[in-house]
C-alpha cells in the first residue's frame, strides 16, 4: 500500500512469482503491457 501511495497510483497489478517476474509470469506481464499500450 505504501508503494502505491508513494507512486501516486490508483491500483497496483500483482501476479505470483518466485524470483524473476518476467520469467515466471511472462504472459501475464505481456497482457498487462498490451492493455496499457492501448489506453
Amino acid at each position: 500500500e505504501q508503494a502505491r501511495l508513494a507512486a501516486g497510483l490508483d491500483e497496483i497489478h500483482t501476479v505470483p512469482a518466485k524470483h524473476f517476474l518476467q520469467e515466471d509470469q511472462a504472459p501475464a506481464v505481456a497482457e498487462r503491457v498490451a492493455a496499457l499500450a492501448q489506453q
